[in-house]
Parts: C-alpha cells; sequence; structure tokens
C-alpha cells in the first residue's frame, strides 16, 4: 500500500511510509486511517496532473492547460477537484450535487450536466470521445485514471 501511496502521488516511498506507517496497527490500518495518510501525502504533492498537457493545482485552486492558466469558476473546479480525488469511481448527478454542492435536496440535475459540458470544453475533453471525464449514460460521471 506504501508503493501504491507513493506512485499515485509521485512522492518518495519513504515519505508515503512515514504517512502510511504512522498510523498503522499489526492488522493493517482501517480505511479511514488510510484515508488520513492519504490526506498528509496529498499535502505534500498537492497538484495531481491530469495529463502532461493538462495540470490541476489543488493548492493554487487553479487549472494550467500546456503552462497556461485555464480560467474556471471555483465551483467548475471543485468538481474537477473532487472528480480527480476519486479516479474510476461513478458519481451520480445527485451524489455529485451533495459532495460538491452541498444540496440536499435536487431541484434539477441539469446543474451538473452543464458543469461537466463547461469543464470538458475547458480541458479539451470531448463527451463522444472522452480523454478525462467519462458519462457513464444512466448513472452518472467518472474521472477516468490516466
Amino acid at each position: 500500500a506504501t508503493a501504491d501511496l507513493a506512485r499515485y502521488f509521485d512522492v518518495k516511498p519513504r515519505v508515503a511510509m512515514l504517512s502510511y506507517s504512522s498510523f498503522g496497527n499489526s492488522k493493517g490500518p482501517s480505511p479511514a486511517k488510510v484515508r488520513r495518510a492519504t490526506e498528509l501525502v496529498r499535502k505534500l504533492r498537492p497538484d495531481l496532473e491530469v495529463d502532461g498537457e493538462v495540470q490541476a493545482d489543488m493548492a493554487g485552486h487553479r487549472l494550467l492547460r500546456d503552462g497556461e492558466v485555464v480560467p474556471l469558476k471555483p465551483k467548475a473546479f471543485e468538481l474537477l477537484a473532487f472528480l480527480i480525488r476519486h479516479p474510476g469511481q461513478v458519481f451520480s448527478r445527485d451524489q455529485l450535487l451533495e459532495d460538491v454542492w452541498g444540496y440536499e435536496s435536487y431541484p434539477s440535475t441539469r446543474t451538473v450536466d452543464t458543469h461537466i459540458a463547461k469543464l470538458r470544453a475547458k480541458i479539451g475533453d470531448s463527451g463522444s470521445e472522452p480523454r478525462w471525464i467519462l458519462t457513464i449514460h444512466g448513472m452518472g460521471y467518472k474521472f477516468i485514471d490516466p
């Protein structure tokens, strides 16, 4: 698991091990402890690359494309960051409204679709041939782990 953390966040294995093992026990860490360790590693590597040409700077709360800053509204960046932090996991529109927007009731889920479409345009992604944000018909969206 330490090597996986190190590889995923591109940090030295020793740093990942320190973060990971500080919560360990003989049976292995609980999921909550793994999440805490993962957050510590993310603090060491706050920028997560989407691809060589697109980079999400989590600490600076900005998106870079080919080294240039791409203007994103705060909620669009929060949506992108949320998806990046959960690669491969499918989220329904309702889940995204709850987790990203903080809504408890869902008058319309078109907000998510609109934000996804604008976000794809900003990062150079396509709904028909996605590189990063995949639509799972009837279910929602997921970030494709690069």
